[in-house]
């Protein structure tokens, strides 16, 4: 199974069993300190800068460019949906980019995004 594979049955399993991965209530907050925190740790693994890779697959997704995180980009950009929709649409984003990009941890992989401008 794929590094990439393997990530993203992760993220489902958490989506699915929150109480699993995630200790007291289930917030937004518990959500993105969680995948924060693998998110970072798993692009430390591979020395690179996994958070700022999504958040420039997100910003070219939305059309719309931000110098927040990807996780509070999200939250900000959705904020008009309940806590749980927030909730599920960060974890299904985070699975989205692993669906879309399983090159992510390979050397020469950049944030670009297929050619997009680097600028944050």
């Amino acid at each position: 199974m794929s590094i990439s594979n393997t990530v993203l049955k992760t993220i489902l399993a958490m989506k699915q069993h929150p109480k699993v991965y995630l200790r007291g209530d289930l917030s937004y907050c518990t959500v993105e300190a969680y995948l924060n925190g693998y998110l970072t740790a798993l692009g430390q693994s591979y020395s690179i800068d996994l958070e700022k890779t999504i958040k420039l697959w997100f910003q070219k997704k939305v059309n719309e460019k931000t110098s927040c995180a990807f996780t509070t980009h999200v939250e900000n950009y959705y904020g008009n949906r309940t806590e749980e929709d927030r909730i599920n649409t960060l974890i299904d984003l985070v699975a989205e980019f692993f669906q879309e990009k399983p090159e992510w941890y390979q050397q020469g992989f950049t944030p670009e995004c297929n050619g997009s401008n680097n600028q944050l």
